[in-house]
C-alpha cells in the first residue's frame, strides 16, 4: 500500500512518542536508530529524549544520533516497538509477544516513582507577574503560570528564576512542568513522562461555540489568544502536534492549527496580532470572529 511520505513522517513521530524515553540505554539507542530510519529528524528525537528522567544533555543525544549509520536498522522496527507498547494505527493490530512455555509469566513491575513530584514543585512556585523576563519579552500573559525559586537544576542548568508552565492531561491532571530559564532551552521536570495528551490551555476554558487554536509553544499560544480572544492549546513541541490523542485525525471539531513557521523564518508578535509567512495565517484569521 502506497503511503503519503509526509503522513508517514507524522506517523513515525507519533509512534516514537508512544515509547518510553526513560528506558535503558540499549533500547534508547535502538529507538533512535529506528526513528532515523523512518525519516524522523534529530530535533524530534531530542525533544522525545529530553522528557526522560535519565536524560543527560543535548550533546550526548547528538553524538549518538550522528553515530547511527544508514541501514543499521529498518524503519519497521519503530512501528513494531510502538505496537508492542500497545499503540495502534491504521487498523494495525498490536504485536503479540511470544510467551515462553518453560517459564511462568512474571507480574508487571510497579512503576518507579518520579524523581520529582510535579505537584510539590508547582506548589512551591510563586505566581508569575507581567514583568517576568520571558513574559515581558514575548508580550505574553502571566495567567496560570508561576516562577521557580530554589536550588533545582535540570541537565546542568539552574532553574532559579525560571518561568514554570504546568503540563496537564486532557482530564486536568498535573503530569509535568516545563521550565523556561533566563538563558538556554526550555526544560521538562526530570522523571515525569509527558503523556500524548499533555498540554496547557491558554485563554480560559475550551468551549463548544468557537475555534480552539493548536500551537507548538507558549509564545504562539499567547499570539493566537491575543489575536483572536479564543483559547489556545500548547502542545509542548511541534512533533507532539501530530499525536493521535489530539492530532489532526481525532481532535474535536473547531480545533485549528495555529500557523507554525519553519525555524529559518521569523514570527512577529504584538498583543493583538500574529504574522507568519504564507497564507495559512490569513486563513486562520478569517475563520475567527474577533
Amino acid at each position: 500500500m502506497n503511503r503519503n511520505p509526509i503522513a508517514e513522517i507524522e506517523r513515525a513521530r507519533s509512534a516514537l512518542w508512544s515509547l518510553d524515553a526513560g528506558t535503558d540505554r540499549d533500547n534508547w539507542v535502538k529507538a533512535g536508530m529506528a526513528a532515523k530510519a523512518t525519516g524522523v529528524d534529530f530535533d524530534t528525537w531530542h525533544d522525545w529524549s529530553a522528557g526522560a528522567g535519565n536524560y543527560r544533555d543535548e550533546a550526548e543525544c547528538r553524538s549518538v544520533w550522528q553515530s547511527i549509520k544508514d541501514g543499521a536498522i529498518g524503519p519497521g522496527s519503530l512501528f513494531h516497538a510502538a505496537r508492542s507498547a500497545g499503540r495502534t494505527d491504521d487498523g494495525e493490530a498490536p504485536a503479540k509477544r511470544p510467551q515462553s512455555h518453560q517459564e511462568k509469566r512474571k507480574p508487571p513491575e510497579a512503576p518507579k516513582p518520579p524523581t520529582h513530584d510535579p505537584r510539590a514543585v508547582w506548589d512551591a512556585c510563586a505566581p508569575a507577574t507581567a514583568d517576568q523576563e520571558y513574559i515581558a519579552r514575548k508580550l505574553g500573559l502571566p495567567d496560570g503560570l508561576r516562577v521557580y525559586h530554589g536550588p533545582l537544576t535540570i541537565a546542568g542548568v539552574a532553574c532559579e528564576g525560571s518561568l514554570v508552565l504546568p503540563c496537564r492531561s486532557l482530564a486536568g491532571d498535573l503530569v509535568s512542568l516545563q521550565f523556561i530559564p533566563t538563558e538556554g532551552k526550555k526544560l521538562f521536570l526530570p522523571g515525569c513522562r509527558l503523556p500524548l495528551d499533555g498540554c496547557l490551555v491558554v485563554g480560559g476554558s475550551i468551549k463548544d461555540d468557537g475555534p480552539v487554536y493548536f500551537c507548538e509553544g507558549i509564545g504562539q499560544a499567547w499570539s493566537a489568544h491575543q489575536a483572536t480572544r479564543r483559547p489556545a492549546v500548547v502542545a509542548f513541541g511541534v512533533s507532539r502536534m501530530a499525536s493521535r490523542r489530539y492530532g489532526s485525525t481525532t481532535r474535536p471539531p473547531g480545533w485549528c492549527w495555529w500557523p507554525t513557521p519553519v525555524r529559518s523564518r521569523s514570527v512577529q508578535r504584538s498583543p493583538r496580532t500574529c504574522t507568519a509567512p504564507g497564507r495559512k495565517c490569513q486563513r486562520a484569521a478569517r475563520q475567527t470572529s474577533i
